[in-house]
């Protein structure tokens, strides 16, 4: 068994079955030995005892071992015990059996953080299963229309068709037809995946803001804990649960954005696309990422019959061109497939659009005006 998987868990009492028992060794120290007469071994701490079983603490959970089925029992002495109790505590200092009871709420945060990041790796596998199909989707859209383009230019009749021109005719027309359909199709179907993308990444931003925060706490109240006189508990219960967190840290990739101030705006510079460089705000109001009419004409962008209704800094409402880039990099920092609108203006002169959550939802922002420095934080398990 793995006794890893157990921390952070309520266990349950199990009642051991001859059928399904294994030998179960305790390698640190000497303890309690009951041997079976299925030939197994069992190795733990003797807890409490009835007159029909023996309750075995295994170090992460106890099992009812019936007497029934013991042949032999060797007891640890008292020194012995003592010293496997403290080796116990040492390797599951995060479990609430041996955790010191003053860290019990700092332990409760931790497991809701593993909980947390056991949804964010599902949320982020799902995200990138959902990349790759949207990237399908568009390749296969852009070859449709290429395809109905050149049927369509092909639907025509003479003024006297002959039977087999009449055929060929009705043939085109079906295939066309069958080619629109699949691509009204292709053009719905992103909004689906688009949206459970959000939420994935909503999933992912509230668990890496839950790791920032936890990791703060921790630091703060070991600081306020510290000294020569801390028992041996709880400066093991930091140093695995500072060890854990910083396991998770590294899975955040940082990237540190130089940014200009201008008008009291961070300005930084993207690439749409992976070939056109523009200048944009740096926007957490803004919905989507927008970008200048100028700037979709150099992008030669693909514009679908989607519209969105966009709210203007006066309060009134605008009818604009939805698109979806193939991807937005800011400073290395990339996001693919990301839903954009097109404006008939620039945001101010010299500016391109305006970079908006569907770009920035993807981190776990923190900006330092000292050094004028946007730091994007990404969850990105290896």
């Amino acid at each position: 068994m793995n006794a890893d998987k157990y921390e952070g868990k309520s266990m349950r009492m199990y009642r051991v079955r001859p059928i399904f028992l294994v030998a179960l060794i305790a390698a640190a120290a000497q303890a309690d030995v009951i041997q079976l007469k299925n030939g197994n071994r069992m190795d733990g701490v003797i807890r409490s005892e009835t007159a029909t079983e023996y309750q075995l603490d295994i170090g992460f959970g106890t099992v009812a071992v019936p007497k029934a089925q013991v042949t032999s029992l060797e007891r640890a002495g008292t020194a012995e015990r003592a010293r496997l109790e403290q080796e116990r505590q040492r390797k599951y200092i995060l479990h609430e059996d041996y955790a010191p009871p003053e860290e019990q709420y700092l332990l409760q945060a931790f497991q809701s953080l593993e909980a947390q990041r056991d949804i964010a790796l599902h949320a982020r596998q799902r995200i990138g299963e959902l990349q790759q199909a949207l990237t399908n989707d568009v390749q296969e859209l852009q070859q449709l229309e290429a395809q109905e383009a050149r049927l369509a230019s092909r639907l025509s009749l003479p003024a006297q068709p002959t039977r087999d021109a009449v055929e060929h005719y009705n043939r085109a027309v079906t295939e066309v037809n069958a080619i629109r359909t699949r691509i009204l199709a292709l053009n719905t179907n992103p909004v689906e995946k688009l949206n459970t993308m959000d939420q994935g990444r909503h999933v992912i931003a509230r668990y890496t803001a839950a790791l920032f925060a936890l990791t703060d706490r921790a630091r703060q109240r070991e600081a306020r804990g510290s000294g020569s006189n801390r028992p041996k508990p709880v400066a093991d219960f930091f140093a695995e649960l500072n060890a854990r967190l910083q396991t998770y840290q590294s899975e955040i990739k940082q990237i540190h954005l130089p940014y200009q101030n201008d008008k009291r705006q961070i300005v930084v510079k993207a690439r749409l696309n992976g070939q056109t460089e523009g200048r944009f705000v740096v926007d957490t109001g803004a919905t989507t990422v927008t970008i200048s009419e100028d700037l979709a004409r150099r992008l030669h962008l693909h514009r679908g019959p989607a519209k969105s209704n966009i709210a203007l800094a006066d309060g009134s409402t605008r009818q604009a061109q939805s698109v979806l880039l193939r991807s937005v990099e800011v400073e290395g920092a990339q996001v693919e497939n990301v839903v954009a609108v097109i404006m008939p203006d620039s945001p101010a002169e010299g500016l391109d659009g305006l970079l908006g959550m569907s770009f920035l939802m993807e981190f776990n922002i923190q900006l330092d005006p000292a050094t004028q420095t946007l730091i994007l934080n990404r969850f990105a398990p290896r």
